[in-house]
């Protein structure tokens, strides 16, 4: 069953890579600067936040060492900043990353390395979201106080 389940997954994730580069293809250009600086700073407070709370990526390509924060942190800001359409939320990067098993910290896998326990790693998530969402609110209360 767990390789059908993996098959599935790595169906969805070709289709969509496939559609992903279709999307940009087709619409590049229409993203204002503001929407680009808004999906960077979610990408990369999603990244350091899940990275540094919950590293995915071990110091040894095979899975085994000791976590590896900076190692989980560019591999987060790598697949995710390139992302198209663009976040518009942080909720938009949490889904993603719920949907892709490759996130999960290894301590949630099963032994065959691709299984996850999904209510434990939404959990993680769900704290992921709220130090973010916290710290891009008060990021934005303070500049709307500068502009004043």
């Amino acid at each position: 069953m767990s390789n059908y389940k993996h098959l599935i997954q790595e169906n969805a994730w070709l289709r969509q890579q496939i559609a992903q580069l279709q999307e940009e293809h087709k619409s590049d250009n229409k993203y204002s600067p503001e929407d680009i600086a808004r999906h960077n700073e979610i990408v990369d407070k999603v990244a350091t936040h899940h990275g540094t709370m919950h590293p995915h990526m071990t110091t040894h390509i095979s899975g085994g060492g000791a976590p590896d924060t900076e190692k989980s942190i560019a591999h987060i800001k790598s697949t995710l900043g390139a992302r198209r359409p663009l976040f518009k939320s942080v909720d938009d990067a949490l889904g993603l990353m719920k949907d892709d098993a490759g996130f999960a910290p290894y301590h949630l896998r099963a032994p065959n390395g691709v299984d996850i326990d999904d209510s434990a790693y939404g959990e993680m998530l769900a704290g992921v979201k709220k130090v973010v969402d916290d710290r891009i609110d008060n990021h934005e209360e303070k500049m709307h106080k500068k502009k004043k």
